[in-house]
């Protein structure tokens, strides 16, 4: 295993997972480190549902959903504790998300409506739930070539002139 890479991922639930083939898909060479010794962390034992907007199920299913009701619906549910504007950008990105993870091979299985007091957001129901997401990651990580490490729990960040440069574990540092 090379100790130089483009990009290191500390970590291999979804938003890990998700950032490495991302990151590889554009052509970035990528390690992903994950402390424990199998991949998926917490996100495994999700149940796997996930909100969206404006996605291809919906459409399928002629579901057409006003754009701010996930907005909305999930600042409400959080009690209007979070901040807006990433609140926003999640919303915004849901959809693409569903699409995104159906198009690698994610199952969904049905939608549903989750319904506030005068909004509503789309859940999409994953097939397997959260394991079932997390084996088809790592399969794509996999096909297109993220090398993965394990037991490799991160101590620290490497910074030089205030960027993050490298990662170490233990005494390696990569």
């Amino acid at each position: 295993m090379s100790h130089d890479f483009d990009v290191a991922v500390v970590g291999s639930g979804f938003a890990g997972l998700a950032a490495a083939i991302t990151a590889r898909s554009h052509g970035a060479s990528v390690l992903l480190l994950e402390g424990s010794g199998e991949l998926g962390g917490s996100s495994k034992l999700s149940g796997g549902q996930l909100m969206g907007d404006r996605t291809q199920l919906q459409r399928a299913a002629g579901i057409e959903d006003d754009p701010d009701d996930m907005y909305r619906f999930y600042l409400a549910l959080n009690r209007f504790r979070l901040e807006p504007a990433l609140v926003r950008i999640l919303c915004e990105g849901s959809g693409p998300t569903v699409d995104w993870l159906k198009d690698i091979g994610v199952e969904f299985g049905s939608l549903f409506k989750t319904s506030g007091e005068e909004f509503a957001a789309s859940m999409h129901i994953t097939v397997g739930e959260g394991i079932a997401v997390t084996q088809t990651l790592v399969r794509e990580a996999k096909r297109i070539g993220v090398e993965i490490a394990l037991g490799m729990k991160v101590d620290r960040l490497i910074v030089e002139d205030d960027s993050v440069v490298g990662v170490a574990v233990g005494d390696d540092t990569l």
